[in-house]
Formats: C-alpha cells, sequence, structure tokens
C-alpha cells in the first residue's frame, strides 16, 4: 500500500501520485487566480486623490486650532480665583467696602442685608421645606 500525499494549495489527499500531479495542475491555476483577485482588488481600492487629502489635512488643521482655542477658555476659567466672601461677616457689616467688591452671584442677599431678624429669614424657607418632605413622607 503507498501513502496518501495531499496537495500543498487545498489539502485534499491522493493516493495515487498521478492523480495528485493531475489535480496539482488545476488546483494550481485556481488557487493562483484567487490570489491575483485578492491583489486586483487591493490595488483598485479608492484611495483619496492628493486634493482630498489636502482637503482633509486641511479640515483636521482648522479643527485641531479650534480644539487648542477651547482647551485655552477652558483652563482660564478653571484657573480663574473666586475671590471667597465671609457672608456673616459681610450681612454684619454696616460698611461698604464689600459691596464694590461684591459678585453678580451673591447680589440676590442685598435686601437681606435690610431686615434686622435675618436668622429668621434664611432658616424659614429651609424649615418649610423640610416640613413639606415629611408630611410628604408621612402621607406615602
Amino acid at each position: 500500500m503507498s501513502k496518501s500525499v495531499a496537495c500543498n494549495f487545498c489539502g485534499k489527499t491522493y493516493k495515487r501520485p498521478g492523480s495528485l500531479k493531475r489535480h496539482l495542475n488545476i488546483c494550481e491555476i485556481i488557487c493562483n487566480s484567487k490570489k491575483t483577485t485578492e491583489l486586483n482588488q487591493e490595488e483598485n481600492f479608492n484611495a483619496p486623490t492628493l486634493p482630498e487629502i489636502y482637503l482633509i489635512v486641511q479640515k483636521l488643521v482648522k479643527d485641531n486650532e479650534n480644539c487648542k482655542r477651547e482647551i485655552k477658555l477652558l483652563k482660564q476659567s478653571l484657573n480663574r480665583k473666586n475671590k471667597k466672601i465671609n457672608i456673616l461677616f459681610w450681612l454684619n457689616n454696616n460698611g461698604q467696602e464689600i459691596n464694590s467688591s461684591l459678585p453678580k452671584e451673591l447680589e440676590i442677599f442685598l435686601p437681606i442685608k435690610e431686615i434686622s431678624n435675618r436668622h429668621t429669614c434664611i432658616t424659614m424657607p429651609f424649615e418649610a421645606t423640610i416640613k413639606s418632605l415629611k408630611s410628604t413622607n408621612k402621607e406615602n
């Protein structure tokens, strides 16, 4: 009994060397045509033309500059030092030295400065909110 011989291209086995030789003639052509087809497909890949590449790079540069500008603005806003104000000191202070440097966010507290019983004025909304939450929880 002779050993079986395998095709190097597809792995098919044959007992007779003559049958393998006949198969190799056909299989080699088929395998080579498959490789040629794959290579042709790779070569026919539509790569962008030079003007298209130029436009792509131009757009990327523009986007990069916009991103740099945004990052710079964000860093500036992060690095900005916020002036800390002691609100209790400000409320109790009768002088005007703090009013000139008062941030816009705190201007809503200006009417409170005129009220004599500030503690009640400030705590009343919080107490009312807590009371309503407690009553809502009791109902559920």
